[in-house]
């Protein structure tokens, strides 16, 4: 049945986001960057090559550097800063740092805990990848907590109407998808309210005069829970949980084995 609240789509407000040149061209170059990092990591491996893990790893560290950076400038913008992107520059730091050990060798007073504890090397290699892994889980798991944590503090739920729709494309695997982000609006607290996450675009195509239900903290009616992130947060949980688990059996069995 046919919503009699929903518009059509000649009457659907939309506002396109399209590429500048500037992004276009950063965007090619980011690309061309990962591919080539990717290719001379390949190529290290096969030559045997310590570099191997640092031809990425700068990557991740300076991509990371940059992600950290507007983030910073979200918060200026009374935005919240979004944690789980400082494991991007971790992630490089640790495999810069699995490069170096292999060119100059462990410092000296790892050297000296290896001797104590008759470690290998190769074992403070890989406890510090399975260590890093575990962290980036960890992250992620965090991550869904502090949304869930969100939702518990958003105890009301309120109608909203969609009074404006943003719209943009989004490039996966050379595939481009439209994708939406609603601005929603509701009588609320004593006065009329807008409710928007500029930040997050979906799939789901809103129309205006749409109507739905978003979640609302009763002591901050600003803050609002959108339950379009539950499907996001089900996701990020199960990688979370698989990038703590794998590295604990691994460092398990090594133990076992070993």
């Amino acid at each position: 049945m046919k919503d009699n609240n929903m518009a059509t789509d000649n009457d659907m407000e939309v506002h396109k986001n399209s590429w500048t040149p500037v992004q276009i061209a950063v965007g090619v170059i980011f690309l061309f960057w990962f591919a080539g990092s990717l290719a001379f990591m390949m190529y290290a491996f096969n030559a045997e090559n310590p570099l191997a893990f640092a031809a990425i790893g700068q990557y991740f560290l300076v991509f990371g550097a940059l992600a950290i950076s507007a983030n910073i400038k979200r918060v200026k913008s009374g935005k919240k800063f979004d944690i789980p992107v400082l494991l991007i520059p971790l992630v490089g730091i640790v495999l810069i740092g699995v490069s170096l050990v292999q060119v100059f060798g462990m410092p000296l007073f790892v050297q000296g805990l290896m001797e104590k504890y008759d470690f290998e090397e190769a074992d403070i290699i890989v406890y510090s990848v399975f260590g890093l892994f575990i962290v980036i889980g960890v992250g992620l798991i965090m991550s869904v907590v502090l949304d869930l944590k969100k939702k518990a503090r958003c105890s009301d739920v309120i109608s909203v109407t969609c009074v404006h729709v943003d719209e943009k494309f989004m490039s996966n695997n050379g595939r481009h998808t439209r994708v939406y982000c609603p601005t929603w609006e509701a009588f609320y607290a004593g006065r009329k309210r807008t409710y928007v996450n500029d930040e997050q675009y979906v799939g789901k195509k809103y129309a205006v005069g749409t109507i739905s239900e978003i979640h609302v903290n009763p002591e901050n009616p600003d803050e609002y829970y959108d339950s379009a992130n539950t499907y996001k947060n089900k996701i990020v949980a199960v990688l979370g949980f698989c990038f703590v688990i794998v590295p604990v059996w691994g460092l398990v069995m090594m133990h076992i084995c070993g």
